[in-house]
Order: C-alpha cells, then structure tokens, then sequence
C-alpha cells in the first residue's frame, strides 16, 4: 500500500504490480461508492451490488498481499531504516489523516446525522476511522513481520487463519488476523520469485486458478459471505492468480498507464477517496430524484476516483510534502542540533 517503488533486481519498476495496485484500490473505490449510495439513496442496482459482492473477498487480500511481496527488500535495509520508513510511511499518515477526518466527521455531523464525539481522537490510537483501519493494520503487520522475521511465513500464514478462525469476533480481529496471514503468503511469495513465475506459466495451475476464482461469483450469486472468511481462501487465492495474470495482460495494453499511475499513488489515494465520496453523496442524496439509485452510484464512484486523483495532483502540485509521508530530517540539521 505505501507509495513504495515495486523495483526489479535489475532497475526499473514492476509494471503488473502496479497496475494490480491500481485495479484493487479502483474496486476498493466502487465498494465505498456502494456503501455511500445505500446509505444515501436507499440501495444500489443488483448488478453492481452482485459485482461488488462478487470481489469483496479479493480486494483487501490483494492489497496486502501485494504490500507482502516487497517486505523482505524492506527488512534487508537493517531494522532501524525498517521501522523508520514505516513510522514516516505508514503510521505518520494514519495519524495525521485520522485527525482530519476525525475532526470532519465532528463538523460535519449535523449534516450528516453521525454520532460523533471528541473522545474520537482519543481512539484512533485503538479504534481507526472509516477506511483508515487497513493503514492501521499494515504498520501492525510490518512490526509483527520485523518480530517474526526467523519464524517460516507459511507457518505465520496458517496461524494467522487459524487466529481468525479461533476468535471470530469482534470481527476487527479476525479481519486483522486473516489479512496478517496474506501479508505473510505475499512476502513467501516475493522470495520465492522463481516458484512464483512457475505457477502462472503452468497451464495446470493457472486452470485451477482460474476454476476457483469463478468459485466467488458462485458464492455471491448464493448470497454466501466469504469475505474474511478462512474457507474462502481457495478461492481467493485463485482470484489472486487471476488478478496477477490480468495485470500483467492489461500491462500490455496502452490502457494499463491510468492504472499504474493510481498503483504508484495508492497510498495518497487510498486516504483521500473516502472524503471525496462522502463530498458527493451527502448533496447527491438531497437533491437526486428516488429512483436514482443507478446515477447515484455512477457520480459518487467518478467522484471517489477522479476527485481523489485531482486531490492528490492538487496536493503534490501546491500543496505542503508532509501531507502523506514524514519530510526526512536532514543529517546536517540533526548534527547542529546536537
């Protein structure tokens, strides 16, 4: 997730991983644009809401798992430069964005009839904000990952399934157990770089890739919940190996630039599409017509990614680089200072 530059061992990025980056954070977009449409208009139309139901189990996976993939580049600077590119990467702009929405969500309330109170703030170091819970998450995961580091990640993976199976609820948990366990297969998967590249050239593989992915649209049209659930990993994973092989066929295409750009600005994304949406939907649902379910979710979904999008160019353009990452002390300043 962190704006962090997926690099070949030879220079130069990896595309498919940022296009995959970009096409999980687009489906995370549509999945809030879905909620804010419920909430505002009264539902969604069955197509869209099968769809969405259809990839809920995949996105959060994807990303984390892909977040696995560059973990052990990460732990070979030293722990030290480790935990420093995390806090200044990861938790800074949880905290900092955790205000701001907290600080919001007070504001706005009257508005929008949320209950919300100024002991918020105190919770965000426990209880995170809207969709601001996975930032929370990952820097968790990164120093579990620097504590665990001897411990095999396939045995971390089965105990963190086997954790999200034991304590069920509350449901933070066993989300935060379940997706430790996909960080943990994305890093086994980045170190095993060649057993990676066999399994997606194996037509066998592939197939049954492909098989068990279909598995989720079967599971959505029975109405089967399997988000976070361990006895829909298989089909995850064959949704992952599906994803993976779409990336890298869209990496082909001159479509692929628009979602390798989102991919290398996922984290500035990922913060700033929820306030985007909400900006849309509350005047949205005043002043659309009952009815609208269908344009209702149209124009939040564009607002979500294109207004984030117009954010974060606004934001690196004219606005202040401590937004989403921790400027660096400069050696120089830290020498006078002592």
């Amino acid at each position: 997730m962190p704006n962090v530059a997926e690099k070949r061992p030879g220079g130069g990025r990896i595309e498919w991983m940022d296009a995959l980056r970009g096409m999980a954070l687009v489906l995370v977009v549509f999945d809030h644009a879905i909620r804010f449409t419920e909430i505002y208009a009264g539902g969604v139309p069955e197509p869209a809401g099968f769809f969405s139901q259809m990839l809920n189990p995949l996105r959060m996976p994807a990303m984390v798992f892909l977040s696995g993939m560059l973990l052990h580049a990460s732990l070979a600077k030293g722990p030290a430069v480790y935990v420093g590119g995390k806090v200044r990467n990861v938790l800074y702009p949880y905290l900092l964005w955790s205000v701001v929405y907290v600080t919001l969500f007070l504001l706005a309330s009257p508005v929008t009839g949320g209950e919300h109170r100024l002991r918020d703030y105190l919770q965000i170091l426990y209880l995170p904000p809207a969709h601001l819970w996975f930032l929370h998450n990952l820097f968790l995961f990164y120093l579990l990952m620097l504590v665990l580091r001897p411990v095999p990640r396939l045995v971390l993976a089965a105990g963190g399934f086997a954790a999200a199976l034991a304590v069920p609820e509350p449901m933070e948990v066993s989300r935060f157990c379940f997706l430790f366990a996909f960080f943990a297969l994305g890093d086994a998967a980045g170190r095993r770089a060649g057993t990676w590249e066999r399994i997606k050239a194996a037509p066998p593989a592939v197939g049954a890739g492909l098989l068990l992915a279909s598995g989720l649209a079967w599971a959505a049209w029975a109405g089967l919940e399997l988000r976070y659930q361990v006895a829909g990993v298989p089909f995850v994973l064959g949704g992952l190996l599906a994803l993976v092989l779409l990336a890298e066929g869209v990496c082909r295409t001159a479509a692929s630039t628009v979602l390798r750009h989102i991919g290398r600005n996922s984290l500035t994304l990922y913060v700033l599409h929820w306030l985007a949406i909400a900006a849309a939907a509350v005047p949205l649902g005043r002043v659309l017509p009952p009815g609208s379910e269908g344009v209702m979710l149209a124009l939040t979904f564009a607002a979500g990614l294109l207004g984030s999008l117009a954010l974060a160019w606004a934001a690196r353009r004219i606005g202040p680089t401590w937004l989403f990452a921790l400027p660096r002390v400069p050696k120089r300043r830290l020498a006078h200072a002592d």
